[in-house]
């Protein structure tokens, strides 16, 4: 509904048998508000608010619950996880967000559903993943779906990276990348940049391997191919599919790190890479990283100031590829 030139958003109450196990495909059956109420996943979800009275209509001890910072289904927590799995996600990303606990039976159900979240939309997971890149609490919440076991399901070669060594240096990453997003005076970051901070320590790893095994350092060219085998291995892995924009993104941030920061101490004079479409997206990871190790505190400075002094406001960025040979 428009009001001025605000929007409204209105839903009708819907109906339906709750104790079904089949998933919830059709959802247009006209309700009374308890039978809307008793559709949805947690007891601080199935609050309603009378505008008129000024007061909370609660069917289920919501109010109960979220004063004590406890999380619990309405219903049979099995019966709702079977109904829509991505309740599960749901589950772990309001436990990441507010540091809330969860009911006993609730937890159970969680473990014994979670093989059910492979029957959910593969694009809806993804969007799901992706919103918690982007909300402040991408550590806790990454840190949930590997303890419980959720990557193992959905994107395999991740579970197994964040099982390597490498892991804890992806969530010093990760931690950092919140504290920008949740910092009031910082611009919102990219979400190829915030996948950048779980490829990149990865990427660093099989760099060095590079060097191990070949007894020299590897050019841009050789970055290149390890990074795009280690994208499309992850990725080809994953029960979602990955938009193509979103992994050129993600390839050119990593690659332009080692433009930014070069193994050999050789410093970069093109201009091209200052105009490129994800320098910007480059740049803010490359801060990322300078808030993890300080020695980088110089070299990100020294890009911000060729940025601002080279790149005219309101220049359209290039869509010429970095040459990475």
């Amino acid at each position: 509904v428009r009001f001025g030139k605000k929007v409204i958003e209105v839903a009708t109450f819907r109906s339906g048998n709750i104790d079904e196990e089949e998933l919830i495909t059709r959802d247009n059956n006209w309700g009374s508000p308890e039978e809307d109420a008793l559709r949805r996943d947690f007891t601080i979800n199935g609050l309603f608010y009378d505008s008129d009275k000024g007061s909370i209509i609660d069917y289920f001890g919501g109010v109960d619950d979220l004063q004590q910072h406890l999380l619990k289904t309405i219903g049979d927590p099995n019966l709702r996880f079977k109904q829509d799995p991505v309740r599960m996600i749901r589950l772990l990303k309001f436990m990441a967000r507010f540091e809330l606990n969860v009911d006993p039976d609730t937890l159970k159900a969680l473990e014994s559903c979670r093989y059910e979240i492979v029957k959910s939309s593969p694009a809806r997971i993804l969007e799901e993943i992706l919103k918690m890149l982007e909300s402040g609490s991408s550590a806790p919440f990454f840190k949930l779906m590997q303890k419980h076991g959720f990557f193992k399901i959905l994107i395999p070669k991740l579970h197994d990276c964040l099982c390597a060594p490498q892991n804890e240096k992806i969530f010093s990453y990760l931690r950092e990348a919140d504290k920008l997003t949740t910092h009031p005076s910082s611009p919102s970051l990219q979400r190829g940049t915030l996948l950048a901070c779980i490829f990149f320590p990865i990427l660093e790893k099989k760099v060095q391997n590079f060097f191990l095994e070949k007894g020299c350092l590897a050019n841009l060219g050789d970055i290149f191919l390890i990074a795009q085998d280690l994208i499309n291995n992850v990725i080809a892995s994953s029960f979602s599919h990955f938009p193509k924009k979103l992994k050129g993104q993600l390839l050119d941030i990593l690659i332009t790190q080692y433009r930014m920061t070069p193994l050999k101490s050789r410093i970069v004079k093109s201009k091209k890479i200052l105009n490129h479409t994800e320098f910007t997206s480059s740049l803010q990871f490359l801060k990322i990283r300078s808030l993890i190790d300080d020695k980088l505190l110089n070299t990100y400075n020294s890009w911000m100031q060729r940025k601002n002094k080279q790149i005219p406001e309101n220049t359209p960025p290039s869509k010429e590829k970095l040459n990475t040979r």
